[in-house]
């Protein structure tokens, strides 16, 4: 590549695929797909969505907490070994522990886990594809997010709404704010009314706002 009569220094890329291109998701399954051998092989389930993964197993009550903990540590071992020979690195400072319970029962107490030399602890939430899930899945966490970016964006649009034509207001609200709303929006069905209410205030002042 030539900048301004500069150009820079080649060199061999003898691993990896330019990021963006066409064949990238394709090879990065095939390159990973060995990942879901090894968590079958120690009886855990899983999600991969790209190159985010998750572990989950469910048990009833804590009888089995101690014998869950050293299964998951004799899996995430074995991943960690096989990344380290097919040279991929495990972001450690983004996994994150979060044990679901009733709110009604006695949460199962687990002091870490640990992930290469981190010991990572439980956390009361955590984000999973732009959905907060709570230990108790109230998704309070969640509608206090979505409400909060929510009302940001549209202080921000009353500001400059001045400038805009109606249908520009409409565009920037719509994908600023309803786009939030509309997101996984099945997930608050059954929820109770006082969390509905918080969505719903959020969408009244969208409706004034455009």
């Amino acid at each position: 590549m030539d900048i301004n009569g500069t150009s820079t220094t080649i060199r061999h890329l003898g691993v990896g695929v330019p990021q963006g291109s066409l064949l990238g998701p394709l090879l990065y399954v095939l390159y990973t797909s060995p990942a879901a051998d090894i968590i079958r092989r120690h009886n855990l389930n899983f999600h991969f969505y790209a190159d985010d993964s998750q572990l989950f197993l469910s048990l009833k009550g804590a009888e089995r907490l101690f014998e869950s903990k050293l299964q998951l540590d004799a899996c995430i071992n074995d991943i960690l070994q096989w990344m380290g020979f097919i040279e991929l690195k495990l972001n450690q400072d983004k996994t994150e522990l979060l044990i679901f319970h009733s709110r009604y029962c006695f949460c199962p107490s687990l002091s870490c886990l640990r992930v290469g030399d981190v010991d990572v602890v439980p956390v009361k939430a955590a984000s999973n594809l732009g959905v907060v899930f709570d230990d108790t899945m109230s998704f309070k966490s969640h509608i206090t997010d979505v409400c909060k970016s929510s009302f940001y964006h549209l202080r921000n649009i009353s500001r400059i709404k001045k400038y805009l034509t109606r249908e520009a207001t409409e565009m920037v609200v719509h994908a600023f704010v309803t786009s939030k709303l509309d997101y996984c929006n099945s997930l608050p069905y059954g929820l109770p009314k006082l969390l509905i209410a918080k969505l719903q205030s959020v969408k009244n002042s969208e409706c004034c706002a455009s």
